[in-house]
Parts: structure tokens; C-alpha cells; sequence
């Protein structure tokens, strides 16, 4: 998530999350998690919300139609 010159970079599998100064640390060295905690709170408030709007549920596909399924059982997929 980039807001203004600030990135912050979450690695939810890894437990990481990093905040960086764009402006003057364009090499993203200096890791500001822990001098800017209020800035990282807000960057990652913003993730979670944008997350919360715009994820699909991934665990339930869409409905195959009929036709679909005639074409995957004239392919040999579906019997």
C-alpha cells in the first residue's frame, strides 16, 4: 500500500510488515515500522478495509451451466 511518499509492505504468510520512506529512502534500506507506528496503523487500517470490500470468496465456484457440462462430458472430463 503506497499514500503519499509512505509503502507499506505486508507478508501476512511471512508475519512481516514493513514501512518504508519513499521520498527519502527510495532503496527501501531503512525499515520505519517502529519510528512511524501510527503511519503504519493508518497503511495497513487501509489494506484491511480495501481487503474487506474487494475479496471474493475463492472457496465456492461459480455454477457450471448445463452447456458446460455437455461440452467438458463430450471432451472426457466430466462423466
Amino acid at each position: 500500500m503506497r499514500l503519499g511518499d509512505f509503502k507499506l509492505v505486508l507478508g501476512p504468510e511471512e508475519g512481516t510488515r514493513e514501512l518504508f520512506d519513499l521520498q527519502h529512502d527510495p532503496q527501501e534500506r531503512e525499515e520505519l515500522t517502529a519510528a512511524e507506528p501510527v503511519r503504519a496503523a493508518e497503511l495497513e487500517k487501509r489494506i484491511a478495509d480495501w481487503l474487506s470490500e474487494n475479496r471474493r470468496d475463492v472457496t465456492a465456484p461459480d455454477p457450471t451451466s448445463h452447456e458446460d457440462l455437455e461440452r467438458l462430458r463430450a471432451l472426457g472430463y466430466v462423466k
